[in-house]
């Protein structure tokens, strides 16, 4: 009896490790694909990925090029910005770009739609050249196309114009004191849900997060939901932001040498009441702000982020691509790895971009061996068995959406900031860094002990 019951031990143990075990991610490298060095890539309605860099470019999940059309991007130096790239639930695809100028006296900014049956039937400027106007950015919900544009004073600070984008554009109106020169801005939207993220790299600088709906007071809705992000030190900023399907908007920014992370629920609220730090030590370049992107799985559970380990030159032009992926919505984080690519950072102004494929992502970045898109393709990151409810609420909480501290139990204090000026700052002790560790450890162990049974039952 004794030995059967070590015997049955043991295979539970094997199979529980079956069942503790973490898919061990994969990374493919598909190399260059399209030219250009400054781009904006989204996922349409297809499934497919949609790119604007010097030319407009439609990719399969899989990375393969299935079209290609010449309306680009006329601004493809390694300092300029990129342009913007959205794709409406109807499948037309808008393009923001600009042509000609210079930074002092400001480009043409160019708004660019393909119909859904194929035809580039829209093509208008977005009013007129203003110094630094080559930040931009553009989203499609079924009531409104909206463009985004930049303009500096008489300082490197300035204002976000807001633009109904269609035959007939309009400016609808002026965001103040979210955005400075040298940092860049995005619109990202889900359903009629849209966010806008900026940043103000200044030497104690900033980056914010604010949401409107497409069918009402877009400019007035911005205005009233803006959060401000302060976690680490230094000039933060450069942000990215990716909706899930659950309409769960994931948020990174960069601090001084680092990047961090937070989830806002369906109802603009912030999940964690202190940003999660997902990445540190990420090299010196110009401004040393931690530089990255973000996206996640369909159902939010999965989210990956990745970021460049600079090499310390002042353009962070030979930087390493670093990853980082959380199975539990971002609560916890796995350590950091590399991806195995090099990117030119283009001081800032070239970040790569990662666009969540369901449960798989494609990163897209520059090559440091000249103006090419290089794109590879991730998966794997989703333990066995996970639940396909996502991230739907708060991590480990019961789905209100609100604030949670990072280890996913309900926040103490530190609530997140309201329009009235408070300000989220970080959990730099959140032991977020090794998530994966303790399950892979766990069955390490399971395997031992089960193959000390087997080994003590021999003996008997």
């Amino acid at each position: 009896m004794l030995r059967r019951s070590r015997l049955a031990l043991a295979f539970t143990l094997v199979a529980s490790l079956g069942a503790t075990a973490r898919a061990e991610p994969s990374w493919s490298h598909l190399g260059p694909v399209l030219d250009g060095r400054q781009f904006d890539a989204v996922r349409g309605p297809s499934g497919n990925v949609h790119v604007i860099a010097s030319e407009y470019a439609e990719l399969t999940a899989a990375g393969a090029v299935v079209l290609t059309e010449p309306e680009g991007d006329g601004r493809q130096g390694g300092l300029d910005f990129p342009p913007a790239i959205a794709v409406g639930p109807d499948g037309a695809v808008h393009i923001v770009t600009r042509h000609g100028g210079s930074f002092a006296d400001g480009h043409d900014i160019r708004y660019r739609r393909r119909s859904a049956s194929g035809s580039w039937d829209v093509d208008v400027l977005l009013g007129s050249p203003v110094a630094r106007n080559y930040v931009v950015a553009v989203t499609a919900v079924s009531s409104l196309s909206l463009a985004l544009s930049s303009q500096a004073g008489a300082n490197v600070w300035g204002d976000l114009h807001l633009w109904s984008a269609s035959a007939t554009p309009s400016q609808l109106g002026s965001l103040a004191d979210l955005w400075r020169a040298d940092a860049d801005a995005r619109l990202r939207a889900h359903g009629e849900r849209i966010a806008l993220v900026a940043g103000k790299p200044d030497p104690d600088g900033s980056a914010s997060i604010a949401f409107a709906d497409g069918g009402g007071n877009v400019v007035g809705d911005f205005g009233a939901s803006v959060v401000t992000h302060q976690a680490g030190s230094g000039r933060r900023g450069f942000p990215d932001v990716w909706f899930d399907q659950n309409g769960h908007a994931h948020f990174v920014y960069g601090a001084e040498q680092q990047l961090y992370y937070n989830r806002y629920d369906a109802k603009g609220a912030a999940v964690f009441a202190s940003d999660v730090r997902v990445f540190d030590g990420l090299g010196t370049w110009h401004l040393s702000t931690g530089l990255g992107a973000v996206a996640a799985s369909d159902d939010g559970a999965t989210v990956l982020a990745v970021a460049l380990v600079t090499n310390g030159s002042q353009e962070a032009s030979d930087s390493q691509l670093v990853w980082s992926a959380s199975t539990d919505g971002g609560a916890t984080w796995t350590a950091q790895a590399t991806v195995g690519k090099q990117t030119h950072g283009g001081e800032g102004r070239a970040r790569p971009r990662l666009v969540g494929l369901g449960s798989a992502f494609m990163l897209l970045f520059n090559s440091t061996a000249g103006q090419k898109l290089e794109v590879s393709l991730a998966s794997g990151f989703e333990p066995p068995g996970a639940d396909a409810g996502g991230a739907g609420g708060a991590p480990g909480g019961g789905g209100s959406g609100g604030a949670v501290s990072s280890g996913g139990s309900p926040a103490s204090g530190g609530a997140p900031q309201t329009p009235s000026g408070e300000v989220i700052e970080a959990d730099d002790g959140c032991g977020c860094r090794v998530a994966g560790a303790p399950a892979r450890l766990s069955g390490v162990w399971l395997l031992a002990v089960a193959f000390l049974l087997c080994r003590r039952q021999q003996k008997l």
